[in-house]
């Protein structure tokens, strides 16, 4: 257990040592810590960008599923669709009708 510690000192002690010439490195040549930086935020900008995409994908076809839904509801509502028919609606894997009008949707994960 003491090798653990001294070995975990050593790391430090060199891990400062590094930081401590990097730090050096960047004082004088100031341009480098400037591209770094802007490397970076623009790895983490293309990271958010597409992390956005699919989110506004996703919702898309949230919303879309939603409007099927609905107008689903609707011809139950009028009585163009037997709720017999319920399991040829594709995307929903059980649908519960109520007289209130209000639709419950079970979605399956495909």
């Amino acid at each position: 257990m003491a090798n653990n510690a001294i070995f975990a000192r050593l790391a430090n002690l060199w891990t400062g040592f590094v930081s401590l010439w990097v730090s050096d490195v960047e004082k004088a040549h100031p341009e480098i810590a400037y591209q770094n930086a802007i490397a970076s935020m623009i790895e983490k900008y293309t990271q958010l960008k597409a992390a956005t995409g699919a989110i506004i994908a996703r919702r898309q076809e949230i919303t879309a599923r939603l409007d099927s839904a609905c107008r689903y509801a609707d011809l139950l509502d009028k009585g163009a669709v037997k709720l017999t028919d319920a399991g040829s609606a594709g995307i929903f894997s059980d649908i519960t009708y109520l007289n209130t009008r209000k639709v419950i949707f079970s979605f399956s994960d495909t």
